[in-house]
């Protein structure tokens, strides 16, 4: 490798350091991205489906972290169980209602 840049000019080892320094950061961002998604499998893994995740893998991490925050939010609201009032007590709840009305007039 040192004997190649011996028989370059500055100008090409220059740009051949440049070459070099292109591949690394190239390299680095590919660790980056693997160890993002191996964290948010670890941390995340159990919390989201498949489907989500393999979505998430692909963000950049502050959109994903806004996406998995509405993922979120959306199951909690899903998994509270909302209990609608029975038609008896609508059908209470009218006749006070109209009896309220007919005190009223």
């Amino acid at each position: 490798m040192i004997d190649d840049f011996e028989s370059l000019s500055k100008e090409e080892i220059i740009e051949r350091c440049k070459e070099i320094i292109k591949e690394k950061d190239a390299e680095i961002e590919r660790l980056k991205r693997k160890l993002w998604v191996r964290e948010l499998e670890d941390v995340f893994g159990d919390i989201l489906e498949k489907e989500e995740l393999e979505k998430i893998k692909n963000m950049d991490p502050l959109k994903a972290a806004i996406e998995i925050g509405k993922i979120i939010k959306n199951k909690r609201i899903k998994e509270k169980k909302v209990e609608l009032p029975s038609d008896d007590l609508i059908n209470e709840v009218i006749e006070d209602i109209k009896r309220f009305e007919e005190i009223l007039k």
